[in-house]
């Protein structure tokens, strides 16, 4: 399980990386604000493709897909 660092989390030398895929930039925007505020670094894509870019040259710990079930 993801858990941001913080006051009560361990230290870790890197940042957890969290891709955030989301069409809306607002919505897309203040999810990645919130995931910043809360330690993680974030990377923003605005489609499947754009985020198929990002996982090709970069590891991410945790991809969030809005809307997306199962």
């Amino acid at each position: 399980m993801l858990q941001p660092r913080g006051a009560s989390a361990p230290e870790v030398a890197e940042k957890l990386v969290v891709l955030v895929v989301e069409e809306n930039a607002v919505f897309r925007s203040a999810n990645a604000e919130r995931l910043r505020a809360a330690g993680f670094e974030v990377l923003e894509a605005a489609n499947s493709a754009e985020a198929e870019l990002i996982l090709k040259s970069t590891a991410v710990d945790a991809l969030i897909v809005p809307g997306r079930r199962g």
